[in-house]
């Protein structure tokens, strides 16, 4: 059921909400490559059967303007505007290329960030496309994403210095018992600013997807500690950036499907 009002706890009226904060498009301002005509707003749907298809593409030369009218006042300016404060220090260094070590906490903090972006975007054009509820009701009551979710990090040089795409997708997973494989509805969102990449994987239940550390950084979920981890302190640093780039042509691959990065 889609909620009257905010989408998370259906105050009116609603407010919008920039997709791509003031702070990132302040910081990518500085990009010496310029924002150009085609930063990029996409959406892309799978019927089944059938390859994904780019349902509209959307350009600006204002990043600022990916907005959504899908919040209210409250929480807009209370939990999400913390969400925010909290992403904007460690998210800037990645938007300018940066190197960084990220601890348990650090990658839990972009996490949320980026879950947020991609609940938001998803109101931001329309058609519309909601949430399962259970997502919905998960990130508002515990405002950090779904345990299912598979959220990644990698680095970007192309022409483009903003790009968004969402959708919903169907993960085909091969049948452990034999050659058939199932089919598992989920959601995508990757998120270009800068050099940082962003990238969601969503599904209904813990699943391996593959990919190349070379290539992305996992951040979410965390695997569990072990009793010697436990014992030695161990933090769970992740280094960003991975050693190798995505371009232009790489981040628009992945995002219509993810299991391209274990392909190429």
């Amino acid at each position: 059921m889609i909620k009257e009002g905010c989408i998370f706890c259906s105050t009116s009226p609603t407010s919008r909400e920039h997709v791509i904060p003031k702070w990132a498009a302040k910081v990518v301002e500085q990009d010496p490559r310029g924002i150009a005509e085609d930063s990029q707003h996409q959406r892309f749907i799978q019927v089944k059967g059938e390859a994904m298809k780019k349902q509209f593409e959307w350009a600006s030369k204002k990043p600022v303007d990916f907005k959504a009218n899908c919040v209210c006042a409250p929480c807009n300016n209370g939990w999400m505007e913390r969400i925010e404060a909290a992403a904007m220090p460690i998210v800037t260094r990645m938007i300018q290329g940066g190197t960084i070590s990220l601890s348990r906490d650090a990658q839990d903090i972009v996490a949320k960030w980026l879950a947020l972006k991609a609940i938001v975007e998803r109101h931001a054009r329309s058609p519309i496309m909601p949430l399962r509820a259970d997502w919905m009701e998960h990130f508002y009551e515990q405002q950090s994403p779904p345990a299912t979710w598979q959220i990644r990090l990698a680095r970007w040089v192309g022409d483009v210095v903003v790009y968004m795409a969402g959708g919903d997708f169907d993960f085909q997973i091969r049948d452990g018992l034999g050659p058939s494989t199932i089919s598992h509805p989920g959601m995508l969102f990757t998120l270009g600013i800068g050099r940082f990449v962003g990238q969601i994987i969503g599904v209904d239940h813990q699943m391996a997807i593959p990919t190349e550390r070379d290539l992305f950084v996992p951040i979410w979920p965390h695997p569990p500690l072990t009793l010697v981890d436990a014992e030695t302190s161990r933090d769970d640093l992740v280094a960003w950036p991975p050693e190798r780039w995505l371009n232009d042509a790489d981040l628009e691959r992945y995002s219509r499907d993810p299991a391209e990065s274990v392909r190429h």
